[in-house]
């Protein structure tokens, strides 16, 4: 039994005594996804190795970081978990209504969504007509409802309220609908702040 003893005893030491004191040796290499590679990648300033796991955080300049390391590398002390997202910032852009024989100029708007709210305008009066108010999002379509009071001096189909389908294609939210008669509001919009909560 002694034997046995002394055998495993020894075979344990010669097993501790042959492993790498270096950590880079040590780990068998894992694969690696798109969204989750864990090789090492110098931040910004050099000085800093951050893993390049994708956790992303919205900075107060209104990007997207993949890790908050990368984010505080760059300097940046203001951010929050996930992805920048337009349904909580600013975003500015184009407006304009289309459809046969029509010719409308295109209207800069500025529209701030926060918690489910919105305020807004554009350099245009009345086109379109944002003020404030509410919305919600269900799948590719989002509903406004307006609680400004308006004059009837113009077309109240230029207020924004009602289903807009939207998507988002190189950067830009683009929200669109449709009447009967073949004319279209869109909205072209860039998010130029997120909002911090």
């Amino acid at each position: 039994m002694k034997p046995l003893i002394t055998s495993l005893l020894l075979s344990g030491i010669l097993f501790f005594s042959s492993c790498s004191k270096d950590k880079t040796d040590s780990l068998s290499p894992i694969p690696s996804t798109a969204e989750n590679q864990l090789s090492q990648s110098k931040a910004k300033d050099n000085s800093v190795n951050c893993l390049t796991i994708y956790d992303p955080v919205c900075s107060c300049n209104n990007k997207t970081y993949s890790n908050s390391c990368f984010a505080e590398s760059a300097g940046i002390t203001c951010y929050k978990k996930g992805a920048c997202k337009w349904e909580n910032g600013t975003l500015v852009g184009t407006f304009y209504r289309s459809g046969p024989g029509i010719k409308y100029n295109a209207s800069v708007v500025t529209i701030k969504f926060n918690n489910n709210t919105f305020e807004g305008s554009s350099t245009i009066e009345n086109y379109p007509a944002i003020c404030k108010g509410t919305f919600k999002i269900s799948g590719q379509e989002v509903e406004f409802f307006n609680s400004c009071m308006w004059t009837a001096n113009f077309d109240w189909s230029f207020i924004l309220s009602g289903k807009y389908k939207f998507n988002i294609s190189n950067g830009k939210l683009l929200m669109a609908r449709s009447y009967p008669n073949s004319v279209s509001d869109t909205y072209q919009l860039s998010l130029v702040a997120a909002t911090i909560n």
